[in-house]
C-alpha cells in the first residue's frame, strides 16, 4: 500500500499535531484506555471485556466501513463551524440581556425604530 493512501483508499494530508500515543492496560478484567497528545494525557477510559470484545469483533466486519481521517482543511472548517455557533449563541444571548436592561434604564422602545433612516433630499 502507498504511503499516502490510508486503508479507504483517500489521500491523507500531514498532521500539524505532535504524534498520539495510545496506552492499553490489559492486565485486568476492565481495560483502561489513555491517549497522549504532547506530552499530555488528554482522555482517559476503562472498557469492560464486552465493550472490548465489540470493538475488536466491529474491525473484521466487511460491513463496517473505517471512517477515514479528516484532512486539515476539513477540520479548520469544523471548527469554525464551532466557532461560528458559539458566537452566534453568545450574541443572541447579550440581544436578550439587553433588551431586558433597556427598560431598567430607561429606554423604552416604541413602535418605530429608534433610529429612522436619514432620506435624502
Amino acid at each position: 500500500m502507498p504511503a499516502s493512501s490510508s486503508r479507504c483508499g483517500t489521500e491523507k494530508e500531514e498532521s500539524l499535531k505532535p504524534p498520539t500515543t495510545i496506552a492499553l492496560d490489559l492486565s485486568k478484567s476492565v481495560f483502561e484506555v489513555a491517549v497522549e497528545r504532547g506530552g499530555r494525557i488528554c482522555e482517559r477510559r476503562r472498557l469492560n471485556r464486552r465493550d472490548a470484545e465489540a470493538i475488536l469483533s466491529a474491525r473484521h466486519r466487511r460491513e463496517i466501513v473505517p471512517v477515514p481521517v479528516k484532512t486539515v482543511k476539513q477540520q479548520t472548517i469544523s471548527s469554525l463551524h464551532r466557532i461560528r455557533s458559539v458566537l452566534v449563541q453568545t450574541l443572541i444571548s447579550c440581544q436578550e440581556h439587553l433588551s431586558d436592561w433597556l427598560p431598567v434604564c430607561g429606554f423604552h422602545p416604541g413602535p418605530e425604530p429608534m433610529l429612522a433612516p436619514t432620506t435624502r433630499p
